[in-house]
């Protein structure tokens, strides 16, 4: 029981955040730190699964305005969904780039099960999940994240070989 409301308490704060306006205090943050922060709360799970975590950085990443806390929710749901999606363990990757036109490129790349087109185009639609404990709401969580930072993501697949997603989020709001 106590798990059901642990879950019901994570939908009900991803509706929140979908459907309630709020004033974002934008702060600068260190991107690196995020990831680092992240992995250590997915390593876990990756070694369960017999996941290796490869980060690959650009060595000069400025730090970016942000609200911290969401975009390690982003992280975390992108990391989460692609370590489901690899059942025969595997290589996860994050690669962290500093784009020319001062963007910020953050890739999730795994080596899992893949999303065949059709799938491919209904990932955004509230409700909508691949996984039988999903509540479909994690990735459109992450896209209204990413557009309130006026970032974009962009999902890449091939079944059988895995999943690319990358986030590109301005240095300054």
């Amino acid at each position: 029981m106590e798990q059901e409301i642990e879950r019901i308490d994570l939908i009900v704060n991803d509706l929140l955040l979908l459907g309630k306006p709020k004033n974002t205090q934008f702060q600068k943050s260190c991107l690196k730190e995020i990831i680092f922060y992240v992995i250590s709360i997915t390593k876990q799970q990756a070694n369960e699964k017999n996941i290796s975590l490869s980060v690959e950085m650009d060595e000069s990443i400025p730090l970016i305005e942000c609200v911290e806390n969401q975009i390690k929710q982003v992280c975390i749901n992108l990391i989460k969904n692609g370590l489901d999606s690899m059942d025969n363990g595997g290589m996860f990757k994050i690669l962290l780039k500093h784009e020319l036109k001062n963007e910020i490129s953050i890739s999730f790349i795994d080596q899992g099960c893949g999303i065949n087109q059709s799938e491919l185009n209904k990932l955004f639609t509230p409700f909508y999940t691949t996984k039988g404990d999903g509540t479909g709401l994690g990735l459109i969580v992450t896209k209204k994240i990413i557009e309130d930072h006026q970032g974009e993501i962009k999902i890449e697949s091939e079944l059988n070989r895995g999943t690319q997603v990358e986030v590109i989020l301005p240095v300054v709001q």
